[in-house]
């Protein structure tokens, strides 16, 4: 059986049966691309050598084009939301800096407009034969949610429903292949799902709402952590930014992609999470001051 698949972009697919098409992995690399730039800046807050914190700058500019290449719309949104808190947190200077890099960026990338304004008011909709044509029905001067979402809102009902058969302990790794749904997809539509992209979805399906809440809690505690660490000292600081920007991050991402199971894109953020938490422990001790060096005791924080 032959599905054809049209983007936005004018590639046409085609799509044969599940054997013929490889699942691809979970996106990893996203988080990191998308946040790295906010935790440069943050982490520049160490240093008091001008040079140094250019430095940090200047690689916090090339990140954040390099996250631009991706043409990945919700590392565009996480970029942004992480920008506002940054302002929010450390200089509200960045209010105007953001929009100045979104006009400089996108003339700079071909195909960058085309790909941030698909599926708004009826232009460049993504099309699937397969799918019935009340399920992707596109009006105009409304938004086509298959199209902005590369198909998500369309998977994520069927992952829905197979949760609410079994919400509180879940299928097991792998839900999505376990239960059918990925197979179902492909076949039926031609839509290649491995796993919902989305890591709520995913591990709630995985694991059941008994397996969702300390995990929610545990990345919340981190967060508080950190923003308990903004009030330290410099270095202290810098680390509670760090945390924010790639956990905080990391879960607004999580939204069209990520899994909360480890991948080789998440080691950095693990990395601060438990540096956070280590120093917070020694914080309330009194004792932080015996993991970093006196030089280094000078309150960043600034009202």
């Amino acid at each position: 059986m032959v599905y054809v698949s049209v983007r936005a972009s004018g590639r046409i697919e085609v799509l044969q049966d599940l054997q013929s098409r490889r699942l691809a992995p979970p996106v990893a690399w996203v988080a990191p691309t998308d946040t790295a730039a906010w935790a440069a800046m943050y982490a520049a807050g160490m240093f008091e050598k001008r040079y140094v914190r250019f430095g940090f700058y200047f690689a916090a500019a090339a990140i954040t084009f390099a996250m631009a290449l991706t043409g990945g719309r919700t590392g565009y949104v996480t970029w942004t939301i992480m920008g506002i808190g940054y302002a929010a947190l450390r200089s509200k200077k960045m209010l105007l800096i953001i929009p100045l890099v979104a006009v400089l960026v996108v003339p700079l990338i071909p195909g960058l407009s085309d790909r941030l304004f698909s599926g708004f008011s009826g232009q460049n909709v993504d099309t699937n034969s397969a799918i019935e044509q009340e399920a992707n029905q596109v009006e105009e001067a409304k938004v086509d949610l298959y199209t902005v979402t590369s198909g998500r809102t369309f998977a994520w009902p069927f992952v829905i429903e197979k949760i609410q058969e079994q919400p509180f302990f879940g299928y097991g790794r792998m839900a999505m292949q376990r239960t059918g749904i990925a197979q179902y997809l492909y076949a039926q539509y031609g839509e290649s799902f491995p796993h919902p992209h989305n890591l709520y979805l995913e591990w709630t399906f995985d694991n059941g709402l008994v397996g969702l809440l300390p995990v929610l809690v545990f990345y919340g505690t981190v967060l508080i952590f950190a923003g308990r660490l903004l009030r330290g000292n410099a270095v202290e600081s810098a680390l509670g930014g760090i945390t924010i920007a790639l956990v905080g991050g990391f879960l607004i991402a999580g939204m069209g992609s990520q899994t909360f199971y480890p991948r080789e894109g998440a080691v950095c953020m693990w990395i601060v999470m438990l540096l956070t938490i280590r120093f917070h422990q020694l914080r309330i001790k009194g004792r932080s001051g015996e993991l970093i060096d006196e030089s280094a005791r000078k309150v960043a924080w600034k009202k």
